[in-house]
C-alpha cells in the first residue's frame, strides 16, 4: 500500500532528517536493508571489512564534521567489534551513533540467533543506549540518539534494532515527525569568572596556553589564533590540538614541551585533559605552583587532578571570544614581553632539541632511523593534506617529525590511546575529502605492528579509489623488532618460545598486499629510495600506493627529558619486570638469551632482552638499579649508635600487613629473623656452587669485553628520569658549592677543566644518564664534569650525545683498578667523585684499592656520594647456581660482575681511604605483583664520606 512504508526506509528517513551523510558497516542479517534503504535516501553507505574499523571510521567522520555518521553492525559478535570504536569515541568526545540489529523481539529469550543484551552491554561505552519500543518510534529515539551525541561533551548513542522491525511495515501517517536536531546551543562562561582569569594571566611571568582537541573540535580556531596572537604568549598542542594553529607558528613551543610544562607557572588549558597526555598535570612534569584556567564544555571535567585557579564552562569558541573581548577593555594593549627571560629560556631548549633531532635526520646510515626515513617524507607532505599517524615510536615521533598546519588535520591514537584506528580513520577521511575537498590528500603514517591491526581496509581503500597516501615505518616489530640475520638464525628454532613478544616478521614485505587489489606497493630502504618513490607516488595520485619503509628494528625516539608516557612501551621497567617475572618461566627466558648468544646476536637489541637479562641474569640492571625513583621525603631506618637521624627512604610504610597488595611498593621495610635465615641459606647455597678459580680469573681477564658487549646491546636504553638525583645528592645541583679549602691544586701540567671553579669526576658513568643532567641542571660555565668508564663503548656514546661539550665535559676511558692507568687530573683537584652502582662491579680484593686512589683525588672537604647494592637485595637472592664467583660476589648471564655490600664493610673501606662518614644508611623497599601477589624485597645502601 502506498501509504505503508516498512522500519528500514522509516530509519533511513530518520537519518537523512538528522543531516546524517555517512553510514560505515558491514551488513548481514538483520541490517542488509538498512544499508539499501540509506542508499536509496542519499545517505552513503561505505562496506568495511571489520567492524572495529567500521566504528573508527564513522567515529572519525564525528570529530571532523560535528555531525554523527553511522556505524551500522550485525547483532552480537558484530556490535562487540564494535564496541571498540565507541568506547574510543567516548572517551575523545566524539559523536557517533551506532545502530545494531538484533534478534527479533517474539524469540526474545528463547536463543534467538545471536541474542544478546545489546542495549545494556552499550550503556558502560555510550552516553545513550535504547531500543525503539515499535517502528513508528524510530524518528524519535534517532532524533534523541544524535541530540545526546552532539549536546554537552560529544560522545555515543546506541540504536538497538529489532529484526522484526527492520521489514515490518507500518501506516505512514503513524510515524513521529522527523525534527532535525539543531546545531548545540553555545553556552558562555561566567563574566566574573572571565575577568579573574583575565587578571591573572596579565600577571603572570610564565605564561602557557595549552591547545587541546577539544578547541579543534569546536571550530575555535579564530578565537584561539587571536588571543594568542593578540597576547604573545607561548602556546603548546596537545597531539590532536595540532594544526588549531600552525606548527610553524613563530609561538608555537613544540619542541620545549618538558620545558615548559614543567616552569609554566600561568597555564590556560583550552579544550585539553589533565590527563596521561599531559601528566595529570602533576610534578615533576608540571611547576607544583601552576595556576590552570581551565576552557572546557564539560563542568565535570574541572579541577580533575588538579585544582584550577579559574574555571571557565562553556563553548570554547564563546569564551575565547569573551576572553579577547576582556583583553579589549584593558587599557593600552597587552602583550608578554617577546625578549623575556621566559621566552629566552623557551628559544634555548626549542633551539637544544631542535639541533639533537636534526642529527638523526642527518643520519643516513642504514639500516634507518625514524628520523633520518621522515626527513624525506616532510618534503612530499602538502600543507592541507590529513595526517592519520598510527603506531607507538611511530606516532610519537610524527608529532615533532611530520607538521600541521590547518585545524582537525590530525587523527590519532587520541585520549584513549588506541592502537587499530589507523586505516578505519584514513577511509574516513579519504571518502570526507573525496566529498568536499576534491584535490586534498590523506596521508596515513603507520607503524608495522598498527598496520597489522586493520590492514585489510586496504582493499576499501583501493575499492573506493579514495585519496590515500598509505605508508609502513617498519621496524619488524612492536616497540622494536629483530634484524633481518637474527630472524633468519631462529627459523629454526621453535619460534613460540625462541622469538621475542615484541617481534614481528623482519622485513615483512606489506606492500606487495595492496597489488592485489589494484594499488601501487613500493618498498624503500634507503633515502634515495623513499624520495624516488614518494616523486613517483605525487605524479601518480590516481592510483593507491603503498610504500614500506624499512628501518632499523633498534631504532628509538630522542632521549625525552621526561617520557611522553608514564608506564607504556617498556617505559616502566620496574612493571615491566614485576609483569615478566610474574607471568613467564624463568628457564625458557634463560635459554632464549642463551640461544641468542650462542648464535651470535651480540647487536640483537629489543628491550625485551634487556628486560629478560635484567630480571634473570642479574636481577636489575646497572641502568635501572642507578636510576631507581627515590621518593623527595625519605627518612632512614632505625639510626645506629652515633649515627644522626635523617629522613627515611620514602613515607609509605606498611603498617598493616593486610594492606600488602594495595600499593606497588612500601617503603623501609624491615626483614623478620625467618627472612634473614633464608637469605643467609640461599646465598650459603649460591657459595657452595661456587665457579672454580680459573673461571673467576676467566671473567676478570675478560671483563672489559663484557662491559662492551654490555654497552653494545644496550646502548642508550635506559631509564633516563635523574629527579631522584638531585633530591638524595643536592650537592650536584647548583647550590652546591666548591670546596674552597684548596685555593689552587698540587702543581701540575696542564689539564683539562684546569680552569674550571667547580670539578666533578663521575666513576662508572655508562653512557652519561647523570652526567648529562648534571651538566643541565647546573648550565654552569665554570663547572667541570668528568666521566670515566671501564667501556670504551659507554665512553663513545657519551662523546657522540648531541650535549656532549668538551668544554664542560671530559670523558675518557678509565680502569680505576690498574695503577698503570693515569687518571687525568691531578690530586686534591676535585669536589666531588660519584660511585652509583660501580664498586660493586669491582673485584672485592681491589675495592680498597680504588677508594684509596680516588680519595686521593679529593680536595680537603670534598666528597665521594656512594649508592649501590646492598646484602640480600633480590637481585642477589636470585642468582641460580652456577653464578657465584665467591662470597657475596656474582657473575650475570651478560658475563659482568656485582658485589653485595653491607654498612659495616663500607663504613671500613672508606675510613682507611681517609674519610669521614657524613651518611651510611640503608635503604630497604617492598616491592609488590598485586596481580600475581608476589613480594620483592630490595636493599640499597647509599653513602656520602667526607676528606
Amino acid at each position: 500500500m502506498a501509504d505503508e512504508i516498512e522500519g528500514a526506509n522509516v530509519l533511513a528517513q530518520a537519518l537523512k532528517a538528522q543531516g546524517v551523510e555517512y553510514m560505515f558497516g558491514i551488513v548481514g542479517i538483520p541490517v542488509i536493508e538498512v544499508a539499501y534503504a540509506a542508499q536509496a535516501h542519499g545517505i552513503k553507505y561505505i562496506g568495511m571489512r571489520n567492524e572495529q574499523a567500521a566504528s573508527y571510521a564513522a567515529s572519525a567522520i564525528g570529530y571532523m564534521t560535528g555531525r554523527p555518521a553511522v556505524c551500522l553492525v550485525v547483532s552480537g559478535p558484530g556490535l562487540i567489534h564494535a564496541l571498540a570504536g565507541m568506547a574510543n569515541a567516548q572517551v575523545n568526545c566524539w559523536p557517533l551513533i551506532v545502530i545494531g540489529g538484533s534478534s527479533e523481539q517474539h524469540q526474545e529469550g528463547m536463543g534467538a540467533f545471536q541474542e544478546y543484551p545489546q542495549v545494556e552491554l552499550c550503556r558502560p561505552y555510550c552516553k545513550y543506549s535504547a531500543r525503539p519500543s515499535k517502528v513508528e518510534r524510530i524518528p524519535f529515539y534517532i532524533e534523541k540518539a544524535v541530540r545526546h551525541s552532539i549536546y554537552g561533551r560529544p560522545g555515543v548513542s546506541y540504536i538497538d534494532l529489532a529484526g522484526d522491525m527492520v521489514t515490518q511495515k507500518v501506516n505512514v501517517a503513524n510515524l513521529s515527525p522527523n525534527v532535525k536536531c539543531l546545531d548545540p546551543p553555545k553556552t558562555l562562561a561566567d563574566p566574573d569568572k572571565i575577568k579573574e582569569a583575565i587578571d591573572l594571566i596579565h600577571y603572570a611571568e610564565k605564561p602557557l596556553v595549552i591547545v587541546g582537541k577539544g578547541a579543534a573540535y569546536a571550530k575555535a580556531e579564530n578565537s584561539v589564533k587571536r588571543f594568542i596572537e593578540s597576547t604573545r604568549f607561548p602556546f603548546l598542542p596537545t597531539p590532536m590540538g595540532k594544526g588549531v594553529l600552525p606548527d610553524d607558528h613563530n609561538l608555537c613551543v613544540s619542541p620545549a614541551r618538558s620545558k615548559a610544562l614543567q616552569e609554566a607557572d600561568v597555564i590556560l588549558l583550552l579544550g585539553a585533559r589533565l590527563n596521561w597526555i599531559l601528566h595529570f598535570g602533576l610534578p615533576p612534569r608540571f611547576n607544583p605552583k601552576v595556576k590552570v584556567i581551565q576552557v572546557d564544555i564539560c563542568v565535570e571535567e574541572m579541577n580533575n587532578n588538579v585544582q584550577n585557579a579559574v574555571s571557565l564552562v562553556g563553548d570554547m569558541d564563546a569564551v575565547m571570544t569573551q576572553m579577547n573581548d576582556q583583553l579589549d577593555k584593558i587599557p593600552g594593549h597587552f602583550q608578554f614581553n617577546p625578549k623575556s627571560p621566559w621566552w629566552r629560556t623557551l628559544n634555548n631548549k626549542v633551539q637544544q632539541n631542535q639541533k639533537a633531532v636534526q642529527a638523526m635526520m642527518d643520519d643516513k646510515s642504514e639500516p634507518l632511523n625514524y628520523y633520518a626515513a621522515y626527513s624525506e617524507i616532510q618534503k612530499f607532505l602538502p600543507k592541507d593534506c590529513i595526517i592519520v599517524s598510527e603506531g607507538a615510536n611511530t606516532m610519537d615521533i610524527s608529532r615533532t617529525m611530520v607538521p600541521n598546519y590547518l585545524p582537525r588535520h590530525r587523527l590519532d591514537a587520541g585520549s584513549f590511546g588506541t592502537m587499530g584506528v589507523g586505516l578505519g580513520f584514513a577511509v574516513a577521511a579519504g571518502i570526507w575529502c573525496k566529498d568536499h575537498a576534491p584535490g586534498k590528500r590523506v596521508i596515513s603514517i603507520q607503524g608495522d605492528s598498527a598496520f597489522g591491526f586493520s590492514g585489510m581496509e586496504i582493499e576499501t581503500i583501493c575499492r573506493y579509489k579514495l585519496p590515500v597516501t598509505l605508508m609502513i615505518i617498519n621496524n619488524g616489530g612492536i616497540y622494536a623488532g629483530v634484524p633481518e640475520d637474527v630472524w633468519k638464525s631462529l627459523q629454526a628454532e621453535d619460534l613460540t618460545l625462541m622469538s621475542p613478544p615484541t617481534a614481528l616478521m623482519a622485513a615483512a614485505r606489506y606492500e606487495k598486499m595492496i597489488e592485489a587489489f589494484g594499488g601501487r606497493g613500493l618498498c624503500a630502504r634507503k633515502c634515495e629510495e623513499i624520495n624516488k618513490y614518494l616523486t613517483e607516488i605525487t605524479k601518480d595520485e590516481e592510483r593507491v600506493a603503498l610504500l614500506n619503509i624499512l628501518i632499523s628494528p633498534m631504532s628509538s625516539r630522542k632521549t625525552q627529558d621526561f617520557d611522553w608516557l608514564t608506564k607504556s612501551k617498556m617505559k616502566s621497567e620496574t612493571g615491566l619486570i614485576a609483569h615478566v617475572r610474574g607471568e613467564l618461566e624463568t628457564w625458557r627466558l634463560w635459554i632464549l638469551y642463551l640461544v641468542m648468544l650462542t648464535r651470535n646476536a651480540r647487536n640483537f637489541i629489543t628491550r625485551f632482552y634487556h628486560c629478560v637479562q635484567t630480571v634473570f641474569t642479574r636481577g636489575v640492571t646497572l641502568a635501572m638499579a642507578e636510576s631507581q625513583t627515590l621518593d623527595t621525603e625519605r627518612e632512614s631506618p632505625k639510626p645506629e649508635e652515633g649515627e644522626v637521624k635523617r629522613p627515611q627512604f620514602g613515607g609509605r610504610f606498611l603498617t598493616n600487613p593486610e594492606d600488602v597488595f594495595q600499593h606497588n611498593a612500601w617503603d623501609n621495610v624491615e626483614w623478620d629473623e625467618e627472612q634473614e635465615m633464608t637469605a643467609r641459606k640461599k646465598t650459603q647455597e649460591q657459595l657452595n656452587s661456587a665457579l672454580s678459580t680459573e673461571k673467576q680469573e676467566e671473567y676478570e681477564e675478560l671483563a672489559d669485553e663484557y662491559w662492551n658487549k654490555f654497552y653494545q646491546i644496550h646502548q642508550n636504553r635506559f631509564f633516563k628520569d635523574r629527579h631522584w638525583l638531585f633530591t638524595e645528592f643536592p650537592e650536584l645541583g647548583p647550590d652546591g658549592k666548591p670546596n674552597e679549602d684548596v685555593k689552587s691544586v698540587v702543581e701540575s701540567p696542564a689539564f683539562p677543566g684546569q680552569g674550571a671553579k667547580r670539578r666533578i669526576l663521575e666513576v662508572g658513568c655508562g653512557v652519561g644518564n647523570t652526567v648529562f643532567p648534571i651538566l643541565q641542571t647546573n648550565n654552569d660555565p665554570e663547572l667541570m664534569v668528568y666521566c670515566c668508564d671501564f667501556s670504551s663503548t659507554a665512553v663513545q656514546l657519551v662523546k657522540e650525545h648531541p650535549d656532549y661539550n668538551p668544554d664542560t665535559c671530559h670523558a675518557f676511558v678509565c680502569d680505576v683498578t690498574d695503577d698503570k692507568v693515569e687518571i687525568p687530573v691531578p690530586n686534591q683537584s676535585l669536589d666531588i667523585i660519584i660511585l652509583i652502582f660501580v664498586l660493586s662491579a669491582i673485584s672485592p680484593e681491589k675495592m680498597q684499592y680504588v677508594l684509596n686512589r680516588l680519595a686521593q683525588l679529593l680536595k680537603p672537604g670534598g666528597k665521594i656520594l656512594f649508592r649501590d647494592y646492598g646484602r640480600y637485595d633480590l637481585a642477589q637472592l636470585r642468582f641460580k647456581k652456577g653464578h657465584c664467583l665467591s662470597e657475596n660476589f656474582y657473575v650475570r648471564g651478560d658475563g659482568t660482575r656485582v658485589y653485595f655490600f653491607t654498612q659495616e664493610e663500607l663504613r671500613d673501606m672508606l675510613t682507611k681511604a681517609g674519610l669521614t662518614e657524613e651518611q651510611n644508611h640503608i635503604d630497604r623497599r617492598l616491592q609488590v605483583n598485586r596481580g600475581r601477589q608476589l613480594k620483592m624485597y630490595r636493599v640499597w645502601i647509599q653513602c656520602k664520606y667526607r676528606k
